[in-house]
């Protein structure tokens, strides 16, 4: 069974080198928006900078997908939402993923 999704305010995060934006987030991972292209199957430095400070995590690329081009030209083309699986988890990281997920809801 999956754990239940957070839609959240666009955090900013950085996912190894790449920064982007936290779209939903759970106990268990999270999606992000990023301008960059991430590894299927790496693992990666996460930070999620919330409105409590920094939260430091290690995440797995589960799925990576890349969004369609508008005409317009907005600020989202060439973007992808990148699915994480969170691999390692301290007790102040878990902590904050808590509060986060019951303040989002």
């Amino acid at each position: 069974m999956r754990a239940a999704r957070v839609t959240t305010p666009e955090l900013e995060v950085r996912v190894g080198t790449e920064f982007g934006r936290l779209v939903d987030i759970s106990a268990t991972g999270a999606l992000v928006r990023t301008h960059g292209a991430l590894q299927l199957g790496y693992e990666y430095p996460l930070l999620v900078n919330s409105v409590r400070g920094p939260v430091s995590l290690a995440a797995r690329v589960v799925r990576a997908v890349r969004l369609p081009h508008t005409q317009a030209g907005r600020e989202e083309d060439g973007q992808q939402l990148i699915g994480l699986q969170f691999t390692q988890l301290s007790a102040r990281a878990k902590r904050a993923l808590q509060d986060l997920c019951v303040s989002m809801t």
